[in-house]
């Protein structure tokens, strides 16, 4: 079962409630969601519904300006009670976005914004040119799109079921496609014709798209296996894990037997019931290659399994976490190597469930779970996805446990290392735009890298313990106001706030000597040369606001909660403006010093503002931005 503190989050808001009961597609479908750096923009795609039938769907967040932009209709698909018309996205080289959807049993459509960069409008191009397997009307299914140079590639399944193929471009001129003829790549069928090859995670690495699959009966009564696939789209020829073995364009598609004997990495067994799960896939920043599946031997308990290739050694399979009721795994990369791993839950039958995440640091092993959504009641968590070409962000669905009704509408969430992305306004985040913040987190002057910093340099996680970070500008003299978002502080110590010199070690939590003084919230306590001091009425949580005021001429230091609406350190007597109640730093060394924060237990999350958000907090008389 799931180990390790379980956070419990309070409901985010979400960003969109137009979903069908199947928005997404777990990573039998992707992209969904894809970072495009050239806009610095954020594209979400899914499967909605209008009330009639099903629909796609798509929004863009903007990074620079903070906000989201209408929900837009791309086209409708043929289905009216099968959630398996999930779209998928891809930007072209000209900056034309396409969408793909209508597979499963239909004819896949494929539709192409009407200008570059722009979601308000879509043009139907036409149906993708796959033949169609004679008697079921199924063309492609399980689309993943990829940009490989300015030529669009689209790896599925195809009929019959028990082939995986793809289609590329020959040409595309202002969103206009010309395609190629399909190629299957291998056949999974038995000797008697039965079987299905699901393909699921996709990553791509220069020219090569690397990508999995699993097997199973037509009858789809289980899945067994992770088959590890190399496409060089340089020649059409594909490899196996260790390139090992290459099997030339004009010899595909590659049959079972030579699946099984050279492509297959990990296989569940025969004895394997676990229904409907897709293996996953990724590449870590330094190029090591990890993997996802899902096993069970009684269709009642199910073990989500991990293991990486990395330097040409697989690990053995490991299990992440047993669950009672079916699930799903994403991977997600993150910087200096680090994976998280991601999982639904449905735990709380009848309430909801949950929504939770491991990270394995680089050349660890895999941390203890922490759970990012909590149940929501009346609702389902569906599996995460991630966001392509991000290191942070993934989004989610939540459904209707009513699964029955045709009328339902499911919510999506975006996730990530800075919080959450919602659509309604929450006081305390987004984090603003850099160019007016007059203080950042310095990513040179941190613990170590596993003190991850994003959001341009304003916001800070942690993936291990006791990690501590400087603000890049220091002060000596001076009155300033700062303010912390604390996106998520758990554990026993939680996050500190506070100040520092440049002489205080950082591998030392804030107040640990007389370099620094710092605030736990958690604990409610100050701390300087170390020595702890309880303070009343100034505790902190995830989701509220702290205020700091630092008088470096008056050695004095002022904390106030601006979500509860707490008075300056717990006292309705202290006064910044006026010097009253301030905690003394005089035993403070080094000057100068600088803004620190220490997070003390895994994934506390803590964003700055020094200017880039409005103040939660109206500054004091004579104090100004850090």
């Amino acid at each position: 079962m799931v180990t390790g503190d379980m956070l419990s989050c309070p409901a985010p808001t979400y960003f969109v409630d137009t979903g069908s009961d199947a928005a997404t597609y777990s990573t039998s479908i992707e992209p969904h969601g894809v970072y495009d750096s050239n806009t610095n923009k954020t594209w979400f795609t899914w499967e909605g519904f209008n009330g009639t039938y099903r629909i796609a769907q798509a929004t863009v967040y903007d990074h620079a300006l903070l906000s989201w932009s209408n929900i837009y209709t791309i086209g409708a698909t043929e289905l009216l009670d099968d959630p398996h018309g999930n779209p998928c996205l891809l930007r072209d080289a000209d900056g034309y976005w396409h969408s793909f959807f209508g597979d499963h049993v239909t004819p896949t459509q494929h539709w192409v914004s009407t200008n570059p960069d722009d979601p308000s409008a879509w043009t139907f191009q036409s149906l993708l040119p796959i033949p169609s397997l004679v008697g079921t009307g199924e063309g492609a299914t399980y689309i993943h799109a990829v940009l490989i140079g300015a030529t669009i590639w689209l790896i599925y399944r195809a009929g019959p079921l028990s082939q995986n193929c793809y289609l590329k471009s020959t040409s595309v001129t202002s969103g206009v496609v010309v395609w190629d003829t399909q190629t299957a790549l291998f056949d999974l069928a038995d000797g008697g014709g039965d079987g299905r090859a699901e393909p699921g995670g996709l990553a791509v690495s220069g020219t090569d798209i690397h990508f999995v699959c699993c097997r199973a009966p037509s009858n789809d009564t289980y899945r067994r296996g992770v088959y590890k696939v190399v496409l060089h789209t340089t020649n059409g020829s594909i490899s196996n894990l260790d390139n090992s073995v290459t099997i030339a364009a004009g010899s595909l598609p590659a049959n079972k037997a030579t699946m099984d004997a050279s492509f297959l990495i990990a296989d569940s067994g025969a004895g394997n019931l676990a229904q409907y799960w897709i293996p996953d896939f990724c590449f870590d920043s330094s190029g090591g290659q990890h993997f996802l599946y899902t096993t069970s031997s009684d269709d009642v308990s199910f073990d989500l399994k991990y293991f990486n290739y990395i330097s040409g050694v697989q690990s053995s399979p490991v299990t992440v976490v047993t669950v009672p009721i079916f699930s799903l795994g994403t991977l997600v990369p993150l910087e200096s190597a680090a994976v998280a791993i991601t999982w639904n839950v449905y735990d709380v039958p009848g309430a909801g469930g949950g929504v939770y995440r491991a990270v394995r640091l680089s050349g660890g092993p895999i941390g203890s779970a922490s759970l990012i959504q909590a149940a929501i009641s009346g609702l389902l968590p569906g599996p995460p996805e991630r966001v392509r070409n991000s290191q942070s962000h993934q989004f989610m669905w939540f459904q209707s446990l009513d699964l029955s009704s045709s009328s339902i509408y499911t919510k999506g969430f975006c996730y990530g290392d800075n919080g959450y992305l919602q659509r309604s306004s929450f006081a305390a985040w987004p984090p603003g735009s850099a160019a007016n913040a007059t203080a950042l987190f310095n990513p040179s002057d941190r613990s170590t890298s596993n003190l991850h910093v994003s959001a341009n340099n304003l916001v800070i996680t942690t993936f291990a313990v006791n990690l501590s970070i400087r603000s890049v500008t220091s002060h000596s003299s001076g009155k300033f106001h700062v303010e912390f978002t604390i996106i998520l502080n758990r554990g026993t110590s939680g996050a500190a706030i506070g100040v520092a010199s440049g002489s205080f070690p950082l591998t030392k939590f804030l107040g640990e000597d007389a370099n620094s003084f710092g605030f736990f919230g958690t604990l409610s306590q100050t701390y300087t040369n170390n020595v702890a001091t309880n303070r009343s009425g100034l505790a902190f949580a995830t989701f509220q606001v702290v205020a700091m005021e630092v008088d470096f001429t008056a050695q004095k230091i002022w904390f106030k909660n601006a979500t509860t609406g707490g008075d300056w350190n717990g006292s309705p007597s202290a006064d910044p403006a006026t010097g009253a109640g301030g905690f003394d730093i005089s035993g403070l060394t080094n000057s100068p010093f600088f803004i620190c924060v220490s997070l003390y237990d895994l994934y506390n999350t803590v964003a700055l503002n020094t200017g880039n958000l409005p103040w939660a907090v109206t500054p004091s008389s004579g104090f100004g931005s850090w």
